[in-house]
């Protein structure tokens, strides 16, 4: 998982993380570009697939949160094999947004500004709009890198929220469900790359 690496996909979710106190996520995968209905189907069979639980598990660690690891009394790291964070039945809404709507809703993610995306700030660590603009432009161009690209928000109830979950012992909880920031946004390009964007912070 290279990208996650560069330099202004990094700050991006490291931003994002700090201003939402969020566990930030950007699963990568590939997609129809140019039909919607079949987007819609390689996007629920990636989130269906063990490669959407094993990058969630995987950038659980390289991203330092931890939160889905469980461990032995010995603290030998175990397997999180049966891991199940998507519910067995759900269907996927997509929700195109033009390149400027797209910038404000990932700008917002930032400046939690006024919103219709639940974005907000419980420990008052929004950074100014000029800031958030450039780290948001060059996200996307370091993301897209000259190519068409598109932009969608996706409903977030394909997985289990904490307030859902309660003491579901086979399931793992991703969204937080009552008042988090709650979001699943994709960005795909011409090349059929994809990239699933999971924010879920909450006070």
């Amino acid at each position: 998982m290279i990208y996650l690496n560069q330099k202004y996909t990094k700050l991006f979710l490291d931003t994002v993380d700090t201003v939402l106190n969020s566990n930030t996520f950007l699963l990568k995968t590939e997609v129809d570009f140019d039909s919607i209905e079949e987007l819609k189907t390689d996007i629920s069979n990636f989130i269906k697939s063990k490669d959407f639980t094993n990058q969630l598990l995987e950038q659980d660690v390289t991203r330092n949160w931890w939160n889905f690891q469980t461990f032995d009394s010995k603290g030998n790291h175990l397997s999180k094999c049966k891991t199940e964070f998507v519910k067995p039945n759900f269907e996927i809404q997509l929700d195109e947004l033009d390149e400027e709507k797209a910038l404000l809703y990932l700008r917002a993610m930032l400046t939690v500004e006024k919103n219709n995306y639940n974005f907000w700030s419980p420990y008052d660590k929004q950074i100014n709009t000029d800031k958030a603009i450039d780290i948001v432009k060059n996200f996307i161009y370091e993301i897209v890198v000259d190519k068409q690209w598109k932009f969608f928000t996706l409903n977030t109830d394909f997985g289990y929220s904490k307030t859902e979950k309660r003491n579901k012992k086979t399931t793992m909880a991703y969204f937080e469900g009552d008042y988090g920031s709650d979001s699943a946004s994709l960005i795909i390009t011409e090349d059929k790359k994809a990239y699933l964007l999971l924010t879920n912070g909450i006070d």
